[in-house]
């Protein structure tokens, strides 16, 4: 399980970061469910952070894998408000 600290400022809309990110999803309890190729994720937001459960399945081919990744990127970033780079740092801190 990973968990995100959200930018100061950005008013995270996990409706919409599904919606564009992932093929599919659903909300269930203040939960998001999303599918993209192998990936399954789970997220919610608790307090000022965004916690998120993924699961993968194993890749067929290197296109279907790094579609994926580009996707759960796509999510983080709609969903926290920062780039790949400032999660990094942030991660690096704690």
């Amino acid at each position: 399980m990973g968990k995100y600290k959200i930018k100061r400022g950005h008013k995270p809309d996990l409706d919409r970061a599904m919606k564009e990110a992932f093929k599919s999803y659903e909300k269930k309890d203040g939960r998001y469910f999303g599918k993209h190729a192998i990936l399954e994720v789970e997220a919610w937001l608790v307090g000022k952070e965004l916690e998120v459960k993924v699961s993968s399945k194993k890749a067929s081919s290197d296109r279907e894998l790094n579609e994926s990744i580009k996707a759960y990127n796509s999510f983080l970033g709609l969903a926290t408000g920062l780039t790949a780079k400032e999660r990094r740092k942030k991660s690096l801190k704690r």
